[in-house]
This record gives structure tokens, C-alpha cells and sequence, in this order.
């Protein structure tokens, strides 16, 4: 994969910096598409709606770059 398509240059991609500032080498989200329902239990069900956590350096079909 090209290192320019990867989730830290991707429009799409939030919060991909990590305390060192290394932003191909942290976790974010995936804003391309809604967050997905995910239905967790502490004793009761619970529902909420996340965003996909990726990896820094990953990437997909949907890259677009940020800074165009």
C-alpha cells in the first residue's frame, strides 16, 4: 500500500495522533462512515453507535487525501 494512503493522511480519519505526536503510528477513528451499533452488557444490554478504530498506518478503498 502506498504510505500517502494510509489512515493518518486520510481526510476521513480522527484523532490519529498519540502522545508522542506520531501520527502513523497511533489508533483513531474512521469518520467515513456512521458509526456503526454495537450492543454491549454490564448486566443490562446497552446500545450505542461507534466510529471504527484504525490504526495509523492502515488503510482502505475509501482513502482521500486531507490535504487537497
Amino acid at each position: 500500500m502506498n504510505e500517502d494512503q494510509q489512515c493518518y493522511t486520510c481526510r476521513w480519519g480522527w484523532y490519529l495522533e498519540n502522545e508522542e505526536g506520531e501520527t502513523h503510528n497511533s489508533l483513531g477513528e474512521c469518520h467515513r462512515h456512521a458509526p456503526r451499533p454495537v450492543a454491549y452488557t454490564e448486566h443490562i444490554v446497552h446500545h450505542k453507535a461507534v466510529w471504527p478504530v484504525v490504526h495509523g498506518s492502515s488503510g482502505c478503498g475509501d482513502w482521500t487525501s486531507r490535504f487537497t
